[in-house]
């Protein structure tokens, strides 16, 4: 028999986690990364480590929520502490930049 290809399942013990992890059990082997299991996908150290382990992936399917609320210190910018001018500013700035445009819902095409 030959081996199944490895998936990575982040929120894997979350409620569309469990039944995701049921239903691919039989076709892939499926890791799971859960807080609940200890894993804290915001320990940049922990993610480097875990990754470097198991590796081989066939893919990665990622179910886990987004906590604003940190485990730990960190300075990263979270999505929500952006106002809507400066994500805007930020969108403006690097999509034009490569050349991208958005279509505002307002504007004549």
């Amino acid at each position: 028999m030959s081996e199944k290809n490895k998936i990575v399942l982040t929120g894997s013990e979350g409620l569309i986690g469990k039944r995701l992890r049921e239903h691919l059990t039989n076709q892939y082997e499926v890791l799971s990364l859960d807080l609940e299991l200890g894993h804290d996908l915001t320990n940049e150290r922990f993610v480097e480590d875990w990754f470097a382990n198991n590796n081989e992936l066939y893919g990665i399917i990622i179910c886990h929520a987004h906590n604003p609320i940190p485990l730990q210190e960190t300075k990263k910018i979270e999505p929500t502490d952006l106002s809507l001018d400066e994500l805007r500013d930020y969108l403006d700035v690097n999509l034009l930049k490569n050349k991208l445009t958005i279509i505002r819902k307002n504007e004549n095409y």
